[in-house]
């Protein structure tokens, strides 16, 4: 007998034709000998082992139809006459060019976009079904690539509309692909969009349509890349250019005794791991350098344990000259003392010349040295700088992908907006080598007046980052200092016990020591643990495992 693919063979009910969901035997190039010369036939979805099949063009006829009856099936396979005429160059419906599986290929169809598409195209001569979901991709996803490129380059439209936009065609995509490849383990049963599914299952226009499709996206790379090369600069071809790398190097103009910088702690990220401090470039009051206090160490300390650095590098006045005998700089204003001798061990000692000018501009306060110091640190080095009553929170990982980061340093007048403060404060900088942020604040101290005390330390890199915002990130008054030293917040902060620095989430706390100093000074470990206040309960993980001991001795005149 000889069944046409409009009708059900014998002995197989509908319900036998739609389970289907067992597992299929996705053949290889070699399994269906004598079938190989055309692509639009398959084993019975119900036993897709037992027989040959026709596989109908039409939707509704999507189910494999099986062969039965006087054993043709079976003697199709061993290469006897049992199926004659057109039934012998059919192949089995599951059975693809190159023996992938079908169900993959029909996901991967629309996974990939019109590229994945077209190339089954192209590669897969054999599986109706394949090449189905192929065509259908290609129609639904060139347009979709189509549209974005022209709206990005002629027409951009609002970011959310675009979010929207590729949202939904990813969302149409991903289920695109999911019904493809469900459906072929459920008896390769076709999924069509509106409209789309009817002009792919139009065999007849394949090849206009694949060269429509080539052109197409070909059309699209050139008007993409024609784009991007018509607005960069093209240099001239005259005999007299002469190439970048024939450029003699600019010097640098790198002090010696600066560190090079070090590797950032994890890939992608921008800033060196390292810390910095300036400290000891005032003169010592009767020729005798003062001793670290206790805050300062604990400082340290919050820093050494929550930013875990590579290295720790304090910036400290040096003489001319170096110790015959221990070949190690003189430092001229190296802080003494017990707290000093503990945080020692964790510390790189940068020998450090302070500027007394800058672009002819006299630089005589010790502070305003500091000042350019740290910008020095942070161009030829790079990391973090912390002023010396800076206490760390947590990390700052989050903050060392950007080149540079600053903090607003709030303004006094409580009326003035979050987002208008007094400036940009350098107690916190946190800043790649060589950043262009940097750069420009260096420049300019071309304009630097002594007598403006914050002008070039707050105001300044304000202006400077209203007017190149993309050279840097800049975090709000919240992150690192706040609570702020006017009104009653110093006095707030270390007599009472209503905030929560940890809670609040900031990075860090600056405490304003010119403002604080008599609570400062004070510090003791037992003080910190027994007295409840905000500023103790920030300080208590810093203190050291040693530290009451090294107090009482030092309290007691037993050393130092």
């Amino acid at each position: 007998m000889n069944f046409s693919p409009s009708d059900d063979p014998p002995n197989e009910s509908s319900g036998a034709r739609a389970k289907g969901k067992g597992k299929k035997p996705w053949f290889t190039r070699g399994d269906s000998g004598a079938y190989s010369n055309s692509y639009q036939a398959g084993g019975s979805s119900s036993d897709p082992t037992a027989a040959a099949q026709a596989y109908g063009n039409d939707p509704e006829d999507a189910d494999i139809y099986g062969y039965g009856g006087n054993g043709a099936g079976s003697s199709s396979y061993s290469g006897g006459g049992g199926l004659g005429g057109a039934e012998e160059g059919r192949i089995n419906a599951w059975e693809s060019r190159f023996g992938w599986r079908i169900d993959a290929m029909a996901a991967a169809a629309y996974l990939g976009g019109p590229i994945t598409a077209v190339l089954f195209l192209i590669i897969e001569t054999h599986n109706d079904y394949v090449r189905f979901h192929a065509y259908q991709s290609a129609l639904l996803t060139t347009p979709i690539v189509i549209f974005l490129l022209l709206t990005n380059l002629l027409l951009p439209l609002p970011a959310f509309l675009k979010t929207l936009i590729i949202l939904g065609g990813i969302g149409v995509t991903l289920y695109t692909a999911y019904r493809a490849w469900k459906d072929a383990q459920d008896g390769l049963n076709r999924y069509w969009l509106p409209y789309i599914g009817e002009i792919a299952e139009r065999w007849s226009l394949s090849p206009r349509l694949l060269v429509l499709l080539a052109l197409g996206i070909i059309g699209l790379v050139y008007l993409v890349f024609s784009r991007s090369s018509s607005t960069s600069p093209h240099r001239t071809t005259s005999k007299f250019l002469v190439p970048p790398d024939k450029f003699i190097p600019v010097d640098s103009g790198r002090p010696s005794w600066l560190p090079a910088p070090l590797a950032p702690k994890r890939a992608g990220m921008r800033v060196p791991n390292a810390v910095h401090y300036v400290y000891g470039l005032k003169e010592p009051k009767n020729g005798r350098t003062e001793e670290l206090p206790y805050y300062a160490y604990l400082a340290m300390r919050s820093a050494l344990l929550n930013l875990k650095p590579e290295k720790i590098y304090l910036w400290v006045h040096a003489c001319s000259g170096r110790d015959e005998l221990t070949k190690r700089s003189h430092y001229k204003h190296q802080p003494r003392g017990p707290w000093w001798d503990l945080i020692r061990p964790h510390l790189t000692l940068v020998e450090t010349h302070p500027p007394s000018s800058i672009f002819g501009n006299k630089i005589e306060h010790f502070a305003h040295q500091a000042d350019l110091v740290r910008l020095w640190a942070m161009k030829y080095s790079g990391g973090i700088y912390l002023d010396i009553d800076m206490f760390i929170i947590r990390s700052f990982d989050e903050l060392l992908y950007y080149p540079t980061t600053l903090g607003m340093e709030s303004a006094t007048d409580e009326k003035r907006s979050l987002y208008d403060p007094e400036g940009l404060c350098n107690a916190v900088i946190i800043s790649e080598p060589g950043a262009a942020f940097i750069d420009r604040w260096l420049a300019s101290y071309e304009t630097f007046n002594a007598d403006d005390w914050a002008g070039h330390s707050v105001r300044k890199p304000w202006q400077l980052a209203r007017q190149h915002p993309d050279d840097l990130q800049v975090l709000n008054s919240r992150a690192f200092f706040w609570p702020m030293w006017y009104g009653d917040e110093i006095k707030k902060t270390f007599e009472n016990d209503d905030f929560d620095f940890r809670k609040s989430g900031q990075f860090a706390y600056h405490a304003w020591e010119s403002l604080a100093m008599k609570y400062l000074s004070k510090l003791s470990p037992e003080g910190i643990r027994k007295e409840d206040n905000s500023f103790h309960r920030l300080v208590r993980p810093f203190i050291g495992p040693d530290d009451d001991k090294i107090y009482r001795e030092w309290k007691h005149g037993h050393r130092y």
